[in-house]
């Protein structure tokens, strides 16, 4: 005989409000599983989380990104000089001019792809122009 377990809804911010000042007045998590419909298992399992969680700080929020200020600043040039050229073509370009600049301006140098590139272009307000076929002579 198979039993399935239900998977309980989660636990609104009220209902999280009420669980935690119920503990600091000592009532037992069985009762406030009663009066939440909740399991006490639930209820303890977020108790024992939060509390864990509850003296640290806020977490920094760090965004990894490929392309810098200076970088980002070479590639909007390389776009209007050059506005006909594809993404893949753009990463091209911009690994022969990094090179020559990298000991100066970079800290490490890693290339973004052209899907790095065109997710910055599309982010900034550029639109990429596709370079139409040329009629057969």
């Amino acid at each position: 005989m198979e039993m399935s377990r239900q998977r309980s809804k989660k636990l609104t911010e009220d209902e999280k409000e009420i669980i935690i000042e119920s503990y600091r007045r000592g009532i037992k998590p069985q009762v406030v599983a009663a009066i939440l419909k909740k399991s006490p298992g639930q209820v303890h399992n977020f108790y024992s989380r939060w509390k864990l969680d509850c003296d640290l700080p806020p977490k920094d929020i760090i965004k990894s990104t490929i392309l810098n200020g200076r970088l980002g600043l070479q590639l909007k040039d390389l776009v209007v000089n050059n506005p006909k050229l594809s993404s893949r073509k753009l990463a091209q370009k911009l690994q022969e001019i990094v090179p020559n600049q990298a000991k100066y301006y970079y800290i490490y140098c890693r290339y973004p792809s052209y899907k790095t590139i065109l997710r910055f272009l599309k982010e900034n307000g550029f639109k990429q122009r596709l370079a139409y076929l040329k009629p057969p002579l």
